[in-house]
C-alpha cells in the first residue's frame, strides 16, 4: 500500500510499518476532531442511466481537510431514483431524492438529486407496414427539453393485438395476420404508440408485378386509284 494514514476518529494512535517480518519503530499519530463533513457533487440534474462518483471531505478542527470518501456510509432517500453500485451511483428512474454521507457518526450536508423525465419517446425506423411473416426491429429514443436524445436502458414493448403482431423485449415485431395494431413502448416514465398495418405479403408482391404485352400493329396496303378517263 501507499502508507497513507487517514484519521477516522479524534485521539492518538500508534502506527508502524512491517516488511519481511521486520517492524519499524512505532510513531504516535494525533488525529484532530472532525468539525464538518462535506459532500461535493457538482451535477445534480441527471438522466436515467447517468453515473457519477461523489467526493466527501472531512474538515478537522485545525483547519486541515481529508478525503474520506472511501470511509463513509451512504444514505439514499429513494433507492428507486438513485442506487449505489460500489463506488458509483447510477440514476434509475425519474424523481427526486437526497444523498447524504456519514463519517464517524457525523452526517454530511444533504444533496438534492433530480433524475429528469424525458419529454417523450421517438420510435425508429419510420415503418408503418409489415407483410405477414416478416419482422422489423424497432428502437426507442428518449428526447429531452434541450433537444438531445438518449437510448433508454430498459424499454418495455407490447402490441395491442398479439394475434396479429408479436414483439420481443428487444423491440422486434413479427407480423402474424392482416389487420392494424398499435405498437407501444414505455421507458423512463413516459410512453408512445406507433400504428402498424399488417398486410398480405403475397398480394403485396403480386400488386407490384405489371404484365405488359407488346402492341400489335396492323399494316394496310393501299393501291393507287386510277385517275384517267373511263372507257365507255
Amino acid at each position: 500500500s501507499s502508507g497513507e494514514l487517514i484519521g477516522v476518529a479524534s485521539g492518538t494512535a500508534q502506527a508502524w510499518a512491517e516488511f519481511a517480518g521486520v517492524r519499524t519503530f512505532p510513531a504516535t499519530v494525533v488525529v484532530g476532531s472532525v468539525s464538518a463533513v462535506t459532500l461535493n457533487l457538482t451535477n445534480t440534474q441527471l438522466r436515467p442511466g447517468d453515473a457519477f462518483r461523489p467526493v466527501v471531505n472531512a474538515s478537522l478542527a485545525n483547519g486541515d481537510k481529508q478525503d474520506v470518501t472511501a470511509l463513509v456510509e451512504w444514505r439514499v432517500g429513494n433507492p428507486d431514483v438513485l442506487r449505489q453500485f460500489g463506488v458509483e451511483f447510477v440514476a434509475q428512474s425519474p424523481g427526486n431524492t437526497t444523498l447524504t454521507a456519514v463519517f464517524n457518526g457525523r452526517p454530511s450536508n444533504g444533496v438534492q438529486v433530480t433524475v429528469q423525465a424525458p419529454l417523450g419517446l421517438l420510435v425508429e425506423p419510420e415503418v408503418d407496414t409489415i407483410p405477414v411473416g416478416k419482422s422489423t426491429r424497432f428502437a426507442a429514443r428518449a428526447i429531452y427539453p434541450d433537444g438531445t436524445t438518449t437510448t433508454p436502458e430498459r424499454p418495455t414493448w407490447s402490441t395491442s393485438d398479439s394475434t396479429r403482431a408479436s414483439v420481443t423485449t428487444e423491440g422486434r415485431v413479427t407480423a402474424i395476420r392482416t389487420g392494424t395494431v398499435e405498437l407501444v413502448v414505455e421507458a423512463d416514465g413516459t410512453s408512445t404508440r406507433r400504428s402498424l398495418r399488417i398486410v398480405d405479403g403475397q398480394r403485396t408482391m403480386l400488386s407490384l408485378i405489371h404484365i405488359s404485352k407488346p402492341a400489335t400493329t396492323s399494316c394496310v396496303s393501299l393501291e393507287p386509284t386510277p385517275t384517267g378517263p373511263k372507257s365507255t
